[in-house]
């Protein structure tokens, strides 16, 4: 159906764009995998040979840098010339920064006359800046019929069909393995450099911890434990940092019992890849509004065909095994998880069920359904997980487990939290070992060391 193409200041290499100057490119440019395939928009490009293309690029970009675009160009230029079309492959390259000018315009439409319209000897009109004024912005606006279907709609739809198959049905394990490429991996125990003891009570020591695999991935862990021992350990996830839910007397220092002559647990709190002390350094493309690093860090693992979630819950599962075999931790584990955390914790339970006592989450994630419904959505770009939506979904993923499930204060794609009347839906179906609540803090506290100490 194209029949002419004159891409603008948009396209040089992805190798160096994306990969080494870390530019967060539009996610629909990104499709999955796409890196992992070694297809680069020089791949993409090339292949429309023998349709004609004028490839137009300014010499003063600074975003797609002239010399990463002319090696671009010289790629694409050769397989024109090896289809026998090289004289319908045109580089313009404009003296001017990265924008679509009055002059660019005026080329292109002297290639569309010979290549559209078969016409190259059509008049143009001059280019004056004075006499192409931009229009109004009301007239700009392309104001589409409100029930058209756009990338978002379009999804729900899939997404929607794809639920009829698997709505009401356990998730397997064998469906998240296929989900996070748990083939890439052989699971192994992490090695463990272990800070300094910190001795601030006679009953509770605290340590900083480094987890580390071979792939020079560290997660950095604060550990908090009772001289006397404990028969359970909670191994806590948090999107925002180790110390979240730590600090002040917060949910995870009081359900471990600090305050409790009784009862009382070890904590371990980590920061899976991306999060708390592993946040990435902000890059300069960052600073554009389309730019941050949550972003960049999704769009990128999920071209390499291994999304950073993917990476966080085998990372978790590997911490789990860690817990078991470097750290000798024979008791009863809990696994906890605030907002992004409780959704890798939610598939590490699962997947490692057999370790695992209870699972609990807050603030968390209710459906990626409701994240693909919202028009804005407030959750990180790097919580996404493609392809999540063809097997199934975080309420499934609830129902699938045996072990006690607790879900504080799900929240919705818009950050809205679920109603009561949809939980008490929801709960008719789900067994009787998962339980979902809306409750104030102190609620959650003593529902959850119910459920730990019981």
């Amino acid at each position: 159906r194209i029949t002419v193409q004159g891409p603008s200041c948009c396209v040089c290499k992805n190798a160096e764009i994306n990969m080494l100057w870390a530019y967060s490119s539009c996610p629909e440019t990104l499709m999955y995998g796409r890196f992992a395939k070694g297809i680069d928009d020089a791949d993409i490009i090339a292949a429309s040979a023998p349709k004609p293309i004028m490839f137009i690029a300014a010499r003063y970009d600074d975003l797609f840098k002239i010399q990463s675009v002319r090696r671009f160009v010289k790629e694409v230029k050769a397989v024109f010339d090896i289809a026998g079309a090289g004289n319908k492959f045109v580089y313009f390259e404009d003296k001017a920064p990265h924008s679509y000018t009055l002059i660019q315009a005026r080329q292109f439409a002297g290639f569309m006359n010979k290549y559209l319209l078969n016409d190259e000897r059509r008049s143009l009109p001059e280019v004056g800046e004075n006499d192409f004024t931009m229009i109004p912005y009301e007239e700009l606006k392309c104001n589409p019929p409100p029930n058209a279907d756009d990338m978002r709609t379009l999804t729900v739809k899939t997404a929607l069909e794809a639920r009829k198959k698997y709505q009401s049905k356990p998730v397997s394990v064998s469906k998240i393995k296929k989900l996070i490429s748990w083939d890439k991996i052989a699971l192994k125990p992490l090695s463990i450099k272990k800070g300094r003891n910190f001795y601030f009570s006679r009953k509770w020591i605290a340590r900083q911890m480094l987890f580390c695999d071979k792939g020079q991935i560290e997660l950095p862990a604060f550990y908090l434990f009772p001289i006397a021992g404990s028969k359970t350990m909670i191994v806590h996830f948090d999107d925002r940092n180790k110390y979240a839910n730590v600090v002040a007397g917060g949910i995870l220092s009081q359900t471990a019992g600090i305050y409790s002559k009784e009862n009382v647990s070890s904590l371990l709190s980590v920061d899976l890849p991306g999060w708390g002390d592993t946040t990435p350094a902000m890059y300069p493309y960052e600073i554009y509004s389309w730019g941050a690093p949550d972003r960049f860090i999704s769009y990128t693992t999920a071209a390499n065909g291994d999304h950073i979630m993917a990476i966080r819950i085998r990372l978790a599962c590997a911490l789990i095994k860690s817990v078991r075999e470097r750290m000798k931790y024979h008791g009863r584990i809990i696994l906890t998880g605030r907002g992004g955390g409780g959704v890798v914790a939610l598939h590490t339970a699962l997947l490692m069920e057999k370790e695992i006592g209870c699972v609990a989450m807050w603030d968390t994630l209710w459906s990626y359904l409701s994240l693909a419904e919202t028009e804005k959505y407030v959750w990180a770009a790097d919580v996404f997980m493609p392809k999540i939506l063809q097997f199934y979904d975080l309420p499934e993923l609830m129902a699938s487990l045996k072990v006690p499930v607790r879900a504080f204060n799900p929240i919705l794609g818009d950050g809205c939290g679920v109603s009561a009347d949809e939980i008490k839906n929801w709960q008719k179906k789900f067994p009787a070992n998962v339980k979902i609540i809306n409750c104030a803090e102190n609620v959650l506290i003593r529902e959850l060391s119910g459920v730990i100490y019981s």
